[in-house]
């Protein structure tokens, strides 16, 4: 009863906490981002859709890369992709 409760006002818990799921704004938020941004994901993320980190991506106006690994899931996304992964990494921080 609680969650379809929840559901209906468009509430979460997180950690135990009822949160809006409009708080969690985020294409708002990283449009007003000014610093350079790099977004890592996966293809196969099964918790967070890639369409999500695309999103993301197009409402950014900072300078911007992203990568989108075919290998891996929301889990284990390092682990199948770790040496480009860890060099994207280096190559951005090089960068700044």
């Amino acid at each position: 009863m609680l969650r379809r409760v929840a559901s209906n006002l468009n509430l979460i818990n997180f950690q135990g906490k009822f949160l809006r799921i409009n708080d969690f704004n985020h294409i708002d938020k990283i449009s007003k981002f000014q610093n350079p941004l790099l977004i890592l994901h996966t293809q196969h993320d099964h918790l967070v859709g890639v369409h999500h980190a695309k999103a993301l991506y197009e409402a950014a106006t900072c300078e911007k890369d992203m990568l989108i690994f075919p290998q891996g899931n929301h889990n284990t996304i390092f682990y199948a992709n770790a040496d480009l992964y860890m060099e994207k990494i280096r190559d951005f921080v090089d960068e700044l």
